[in-house]
């Protein structure tokens, strides 16, 4: 019923030309030699103000207890989607095994 280009075309146009339309023609400062003239621009970036060593730790660290919560709630959630064969139930299995239990 639907052909892939559909879902290609989709998935271009609302997902990544609205980006790329956005980091052309986005500009906070004018095509002037603006930047050139005011270094207080650069004053942020030169003083580690932006990024520094304590904020990328910040990062990975909150990214590592992102995933562990992802990790162990899908896991736990996903613990009776197998029978004791270890074969994998199909939802309706799941919803039985889950009411019945």
């Amino acid at each position: 019923m639907y052909d892939p280009w559909i879902y290609q075309l989709y998935n271009m146009l609302f997902t990544s030309f609205p980006i790329g339309w956005y980091g052309i023609y986005d500009k906070e400062y004018s095509y002037d030699n603006t930047l050139e003239v005011e270094n207080k621009h650069y004053l942020q970036g030169i003083n580690d103000q932006l990024f520094h060593s304590g904020r990328f730790w910040k990062w990975i660290i909150f990214g590592g207890f992102q995933s562990m919560i992802l990790f162990f709630y899908s896991y736990h959630s996903n613990i009776s989607a197998t029978n004791n064969d270890g074969h994998i139930l199909d939802l309706i299995s799941q919803g039985k095994s889950k009411l019945f239990i």
